[in-house]
């Protein structure tokens, strides 16, 4: 049985960090580019005299060359060297040798104040790297499960106990060969993107196929989160903390895209990063969101092979359905209607993810329609409340067609083919147009999550 909100988390300053961390939790990011490996003979020794540390010629900038300061030729340490006649003022130091910077280096990297020549290709561990070809100053960073020694050396952003995790908020779905990305445990809430709202992104930085479509990432309804309803709830700051709680949705695909980059993430797509292939959405080798609800397509929903039930996941019982009905899913009779959306509002039959807070915390306890779970442990709402957008579009158009997965609460409780994982029935312009003589709006059911790989 849920909690009733009014008895949710009062003082608002309700902590929990359990294993969920913040609605709005920001991943770490990023990927470095990949190092070129120098597998040629040269070893830096080069050039006349005595020099056994670097070189006495450097490039001139016109495909010739040109003389360095004698002092670069003395065997001596001088003050403007960082090793015996090489780096700083002199020609690069071959590997072993002392430097300060990866410029005083033939090799290209400087790794503990000593010269190298990284090699991220290798299926090696070598030193610099914190596991077999990632981590440290150099190379790629690592992915989950992969040892590190700092935050810097995870995609994730993420380095707990020795090991890259993924951030707050998020949790593991494994891929078939055994590597691992992480996905949003929930769907993204009002709170969390309101985060994004607040920061102030540019809709101009937005990337080509949404710029000129897509002039504003404000939600077209249901906005802003609401602290005047539900009725029955004890305080505004309790209403605001339940509407905080509930899914983001009235967004477009440009929307979502943008919200997952602000975050350091991605919109989920191929389970590699990037967009998934259009014609592949049942394919769990090939789509991140089918191979996270199905768990490597084992699954038809994300809590079972193969058996439907009404109950698991909100395919719409709380539209018009009695307080009290026994087949209503998880919530309590009213005043107030539990997790719902208020009657008569735009967020109307769409349940709040978690028991949140006014700061977007929440602990693993707090998530709601816990039976909706899978198709990995601690991954839950993949199938209804509201569907979700997938970096998966018939081309790279402004008007092109996006995949939005997982049925929604509009989907309907009998409708068991609608809220399976393989459903691929759903599909929306990138920005749709506005609704017209009173249709209802496409988006109203629309959500997302976000994936980092």
């Amino acid at each position: 049985m849920q909690k009733s909100w009014g008895a949710i988390l009062f003082g608002l300053g309700f902590v929990g960090v359990a294993a969920s961390g913040t609605l709005a939790g920001c991943g770490g990011g990023g990927v470095r580019p990949d190092v070129t490996n120098d597998d040629g003979e040269g070893d830096g020794g080069g050039g006349s005299g005595s020099n056994d540390g670097g070189r006495t010629t450097v490039d001139g900038g016109d495909g010739g060359t040109k003389e360095l300061d004698p002092s670069c030729s003395n065997t001596i340490k001088d003050v403007t060297e960082t090793d015996v006649d090489c780096g700083g003022t002199c020609g690069e130091c071959i590997d072993g040798k002392t430097c300060s910077a990866a410029t005083d280096c033939l090799g290209g990297a400087c790794i503990g104040n000593v010269c190298a020549t990284p090699n991220c290709g290798n299926a090696k561990t070598d030193p610099g790297e914190t596991d077999v070809d990632c981590g440290g100053s150099t190379c790629r960073r690592c992915t989950t499960g992969k040892s590190c020694k700092a935050a810097t050396d995870c995609v994730s952003g993420t380095c707990n106990a020795g090991q890259c995790s993924c951030p707050a908020g998020m949790q593991i779905a494994a891929r078939k060969d055994g590597t691992n990305y992480c996905i949003d445990e929930i769907e993204v809430s009002k709170f969390a993107y309101n985060q994004f709202i607040k920061a102030g992104v540019l809709p101009a930085t937005q990337i080509d196929a949404c710029k000129t479509a897509n002039g504003t990432f404000t939600p077209r309804d249901a906005w802003i989160p609401s602290n005047s309803y539900p009725t029955g709830l004890a305080t505004s700051d309790v209403a605001l903390a339940f509407n905080y709680s509930l899914p983001v949705h009235y967004v477009d695909w440009c929307d979502a895209y943008a919200y997952c980059a602000w975050a350091k993430k991605e919109l989920c797509g191929s389970t590699n990063g990037g967009a998934a292939d259009y014609t592949k959405g049942k394919d769990e080798t090939a789509d991140a969101w089918y191979n996270a609800c199905s768990g490597h397509g084992d699954l038809q929903y994300p809590y079972d092979t193969s058996s439907y039930n009404r109950n698991a996941c909100n395919g719409g019982q709380g539209v018009g359905a009695p307080s009290d009905d026994a087949n209503a899913g998880p919530r309590q009779v009213s005043p107030p209607r539990s997790g719902y959306g208020a009657v008569g509002s735009k967020d109307e039959g769409i349940y709040a993810s978690v028991n949140g807070s006014l700061t977007g915390t929440y602990a693993e306890t707090d998530i709601n329609f816990k039976t909706c779970v899978g198709g990995f442990t601690k991954i839950y709402g993949m199938s209804g409340n509201v569907a979700e957008w997938e970096n998966s579009c018939e081309s790279d158009s402004a008007t092109a067609k996006c995949r939005a997965r997982g049925g929604s609460y509009k989907t309907g409780v009998d409708n068991a083919a609608g809220m399976r994982c393989d459903d691929l029935s759903r599909t929306e312009q990138r920005v749709p147009p506005m609704p017209v003589g009173g249709a209802e709006d496409v988006l109203k059911d629309i959500g997302f999550r976000c994936c980092v790989f």
